[in-house]
């Protein structure tokens, strides 16, 4: 079953060349879903090593902002923040008030407390463990191809076992017909 499926979904492959027992099991540990699946999680992992490690490296943010209001709590703080409150005018019905800002960062990790080390190892784990997880998915795919293909083979055997018992019973019926006459 699997290794006809392997062989429905190869399409027009199957007619170009015959399917053998090391062909099934090459297409199967690299075209079927599940290891390409199990390959991605590879893939993953290794990406998610690339992000632990750019996660301690300098980083230098660049921030601006634009805001008005007229809500007084808002305006008062604005005028606050920017020291330029002044006690003249009405505090309940200010005038627009507007607020700009921008900022320039740099970040430099310089203790983290073993973080660093620590999500590098994880991540260097989840590469391993999803490699082992590839090798152990194709070879329960290779697996079952196998399986399949000698089931096939037992299949024929028994067929073929099958018409030299019929061909014999047939033939014995035959002599039984002639001792009779």
């Amino acid at each position: 079953t699997l290794l006809s499926a392997a062989l429905f979904v190869a399409g027009g492959e199957a007619l170009a060349e015959p399917w053998t027992l090391d062909r099934a099991l090459a297409h199967v540990a690299e075209d079927a879903p599940d290891a390409r699946v199990a390959s991605l999680r590879v893939e993953k992992a290794r990406n998610q090593l690339s992000e632990a490690q750019a996660r301690w490296r300098h980083k230098l943010t660049a921030e601006t902002g634009y805001s008005a209001t007229d809500n007084p709590v808002q305006a008062f703080m604005f005028l606050l923040n920017q020291r330029q409150l002044t006690f003249g005018g009405d505090f309940n019905d200010p005038d627009v008030t507007d607020n700009w800002g921008s900022e320039l960062r740099l970040e430099l990790p310089l203790y983290t407390g073993g973080a660093r080390q620590a999500s590098q190892l994880a991540a260097h784990s989840g590469i391993e463990a999803s490699g082992q997880d590839l090798i152990a998915t194709r070879r329960q795919l290779q697996l079952e191809v196998a399986r399949t293909y000698f089931q096939i083979l037992r299949a024929r055997e028994i067929v073929a076992a099958t018409r030299s018992s019929l061909g014999s019973q047939t033939s014995n019926l035959e002599l039984a017909r002639e001792l009779v006459d």
